[in-house]
């Protein structure tokens, strides 16, 4: 039997997130997704009149007239939450911990996806992939995705993307926006990645804590994990050094396997960052 605290915090969460999703969808929600969205409608000779950029060219030479293909948009823009499970996001210093605020954004993110009648779903990752919620669309698909984000268990193992990148690849046979929700604290692999952002819209939404900006590390000190029981890890000069080499390789490998990135605070609110960075996305050329 659930919890009646378990339903408290769901309801909470939905009421937060569908708030602030009406502020979102005022912005640049859809248009920040540019060259996706269309399907093939049909191919037939070049029409005297037309608009000389729908040519394709190399049906053209190939044929030896000119020859065009015309795309429509689709009305559907199907939307992958790829959350991190690992125990990295239960740390938080001062405000919340990572996992949570990941919980507000990945709600608020669902709720903007159904108030557009696109789809959403779910795949939680840690070393493999955890768990998945099929692409459905409506208020009840994202309440199942919530109840099942908030009851999942972080995993001990270090996280890794390559079985969530060949998840997708596997099930997804159009194109999809994947938004990935995470610290980022594991090395990416990047030939995978850039293959992958070949052929979905793809976004990185890194959430960190600001102890792990600006870390002044002390001896003895030691992050708990969720249950303060088990788990944890030691975070001491050794972890600080290594935040610093991992944040120079994320964005090394996100820059080369062309994915952009946002910045995302425990400490600060979100949703203007998101509309700033979707909006900066959305007039780029």
């Amino acid at each position: 039997m659930i919890p009646e605290d378990f339903f408290r915090k769901i309801r909470l969460l939905e009421l937060q997130s569908r708030k602030l999703s009406y502020s979102f969808l005022q912005g640049p929600y859809r248009s920040a997704f540019k060259g996706h969205g269309l399907e093939f409608e049909e191919e037939r000779d070049y029409q005297m009149g037309e608009d000389a950029r729908l040519i394709d060219w190399k049906a053209t030479a190939r044929l030896g007239r000119p020859f065009v293909k015309l795309y429509r948009e689709e009305r559907d823009l199907p939307l992958y939450l790829v959350i991190d499970q690992s125990q990295t996001m239960a740390f938080g210093s001062h405000f919340q911990s990572k996992q949570t605020r990941m919980h507000e954004i990945a709600a608020t993110l669902a709720f903007s996806a159904i108030k557009n009648q696109d789809r959403v779903g779910l795949l939680l990752f840690g070393k493999e992939v955890e768990h998945t919620l099929p692409l459905a669309r409506g208020k009840e698909a994202v309440l199942r995705l919530l109840r099942d984000l908030l009851k999942a268990p972080l995993t001990k193992s270090p996280s890794s993307l390559v079985s969530s990148l060949e998840w997708i690849e596997r099930v997804q046979k159009k194109t999809a926006i994947v938004l990935i929700l995470s610290d980022f604290l594991f090395p990416l692999p990047l030939k995978a990645l850039r293959r992958f952002s070949l052929r979905f819209d793809v976004i990185a939404l890194r959430i960190r804590d600001p102890m792990e900006w600006h870390f002044q590390p002390e001896k003895g000190l030691y992050v708990e994990g969720m249950d303060g029981k088990e788990g944890g890890f030691p975070f001491d000069s050794i972890e600080s050094e290594r935040l610093k080499e991992d944040e120079a390789f994320f964005k090394q490998a996100l820059s080369l396997a062309k994915v952009p990135w946002i910045d995302l605070r425990t400490d600060e609110p979100y949703l203007g960052k998101l509309i700033h960075f979707f909006r900066k996305r959305s007039v780029a050329p």
